[in-house]
């Protein structure tokens, strides 16, 4: 399955392991943004990394399921690229 995850965090410390965490299960689409392409229980997983970072009452973390052919009729202007995702993924 493909995701979308986005997030906002206030503090650099948190900011960097976020940033880290999900460096680990995708690509970075935006300095916020990652594209990952997950088995469902990959995503769970790095939700509940996330989570144990995140300050509930300052951050923010958002991901979205890329249903069907989402992910193929996607459009990318400026500098932004298109993401090629591999066969599969070791992690």
């Amino acid at each position: 399955m493909q995701y979308l995850a986005a997030y906002d965090i206030s503090d650099p410390k948190r900011l960097r392991k976020v940033a880290r965490t999900l460096k680990s299960y995708g690509i970075r689409a935006q300095k916020s943004v990652f594209e990952c392409s997950l088995p469902e229980s990959k995503a769970e997983e790095m939700m509940e990394k996330v989570d144990s970072i995140i300050s509930d009452d300052a951050d923010s973390f958002r991901m979205y399921p890329l249903y069907n052919d989402a992910i193929y009729r996607q459009c990318a202007l400026g500098m932004a690229r298109i993401n090629q995702f591999p066969g599969h993924y070791v992690i």
